[in-house]
């Protein structure tokens, strides 16, 4: 399987936070659903599942820039304590 870096890069303009707790430096938020307009239709999903696994080089906005912040892997849930 050939290497891609796009596939190992984290980029969500506008859908960071910085977290309290320090198990979790930032938290990613997105849609949980996904609407169809040719079927008129919503189903649950969200474009970040594919996200879960693996490590991602995560970037942020950062007033003006577009910083990176380091390697961060993505959880499915942040409740696992």
């Amino acid at each position: 399987m050939k290497y891609s870096l796009l596939n190992h890069v984290l980029y969500l303009p506008g859908r960071t936070t910085q977290t309290a707790d320090p198990d979790f430096h930032l938290l990613a938020f997105g849609p949980t659903q996904r609407y169809t307009r040719a079927t008129n239709e919503w189903t649950q999903g969200s474009d970040l599942s594919s996200f879960h696994g693996g490590t991602r080089e995560l970037f942020v906005d950062c007033k003006e820039f577009i910083v990176y912040v380091g390697s961060y892997r993505p959880c499915h849930s942040c409740l696992r304590k």
